[in-house]
């Protein structure tokens, strides 16, 4: 496939389907702990619903290879989007917090499915030469989209139920690009499959990647908070701290998938991993609270992991074939949701032992044990450029 090719068909109508539909989801993600909080529920409500979702997530991974399996991948693609439209409804027109756990559990699920079936045939219709700008691009796009959504609500009251409602709009719609998405998508025979957790041997990097950033890149967001309130920041150094957390990753993101492309994915991966590490320990043992100079530190160590899930599900995608990429994002995005799920949980256990900065030896620890990792495995496993023949590549149109 010429590197030029890849960017279009197929590659922009998902791209836009990422886009348009990460614009509801951050949306949904804002304002759920948001009008709990205004109506007073306690915190372990919120957390009953980030758990809903997340075993919801799970379970969407599991199911999605079965389910694309027998279902095409555009029809799959439109039932999960209108699937979270109407729970984004729900969440407007059953305002109580079973309801809401419900809705959740339904929506993770729906949610993890779409993202299997766009990440399998972003897979497919790329190949080793531009496999990581692709991944890079879809990251970058839908963290964008996320973010906008949720600065949003910075000038809107967040009271109004009608947001759910505009939400689940942007979900009901961002199907719609697929229809001009022309190129095959991926199709797996229902024995062909193999299991989710196959990835876990099939490509152990990408593996390890996935379950670490999933590990990391949600217990940052979740617990600088509470980091900064004991380092003394007020309300206003913590909210742009939040942000340059995003920023870096969104800055970030495509040089180093490019860089992937030409230099390897477990080679960037590392170098990502280890530079998380060193920023970690940096700044365990020499906390800065200076505006600026925290607000370069907090981009840099948010940018550097951010990346690390991009390049991971590309490298499976260069180690695997055709009808293997539905179970290989699946067994992925299963790992993720397991570090998702894991990582804010097991840091703020340090944190509550060790201290507040225990949060940079959480995250300078796991980066450590990835990098090494990956060193180890670009020693005993050689560059997918040196097999033959190229998994994955689709001759271009004509």
């Amino acid at each position: 496939m010429r590197h030029s090719s890849v960017w279009g068909g197929a590659v922009l109508a998902l791209l836009a389907i990422s886009c348009i539909h990460q614009l509801g989801t951050g949306l949904v993600v804002a304002l759920v702990p948001m009008r709990l909080a205004i109506e007073g529920f306690a915190a372990w409500v919120a957390g009953a619903m980030s758990t809903a979702f997340s075993v919801g997530f799970l379970l969407g991974c599991l199911a999605a290879p079965k389910i694309v399996a027998r279902v095409p991948a555009r029809a799959a693609i439109a039932v999960c989007a209108l699937a979270n439209a109407a729970c984004a409804a729900a969440l407007w027109l059953y305002p109580d917090p079973i309801a809401w756990c419900a809705a959740r559990f339904t929506g993770g699920a729906f949610i993890a499915c779409m993202w299997v079936v766009i990440e399998a045939w972003f897979g497919q219709r790329s190949n080793a030469a531009n496999r990581g700008a692709v991944f890079g691009a879809y990251m970058l796009t839908s963290r964008v989209a996320f973010v906008i959504a949720q600065a949003a609500l910075a000038w809107t009251d967040p009271r109004i139920g009608a947001l759910f409602l505009i939400a689940a709009g942007f979900y009901a719609v961002s199907w719609l690009p697929v229809l001009a998405a022309r190129d095959a998508p991926p199709r797996i025979h229902p024995k062909a499959a193999p299991g989710s957790l196959a990835i876990v041997h099939l490509a152990p990097a990408a593996a390890a990647g996935s379950l670490i950033h999933g590990l990391i890149t949600t217990a940052q967001p979740a617990l600088f908070p509470i980091y900064g309130v004991g380092l003394g920041l007020g309300m206003d150094r913590i909210a742009l701290g939040l942000a340059a957390i995003q920023f870096g990753g969104m800055v970030l993101q495509l040089p180093l998938a490019f860089a992937s492309d030409r230099w390897g994915r477990r080679k960037i991966m590392a170098v990502a991993a280890f530079a998380t590490a060193a920023l970690s320990f940096a700044a365990f043992y020499a906390p800065v609270s200076s505006s600026p100079l925290l607000l370069v530190a907090l981009s840099a160590w948010g940018g550097a992991p951010a990346v690390i899930y991009s390049l991971a599900i590309a490298h499976a995608n260069d180690r695997v074939d055709d009808h293997q990429r539905i179970a290989a994002s699946s067994g992925l995005l299963m790992l993720w949701g397991l570090g998702a799920a894991l990582g804010p949980m097991a840091a703020s256990v340090l944190m509550d032992s060790l201290g507040h900065a225990a949060l940079f030896a959480f995250t300078g620890g796991l980066a450590v044990v990835l990098g090494a990792f990956l060193i180890w495995r670009r020693i005993v496993r050689k560059p997918v450029t040196a097999r033959k023949p190229l998994e994955g590549a689709i001759a271009p149109p004509g």
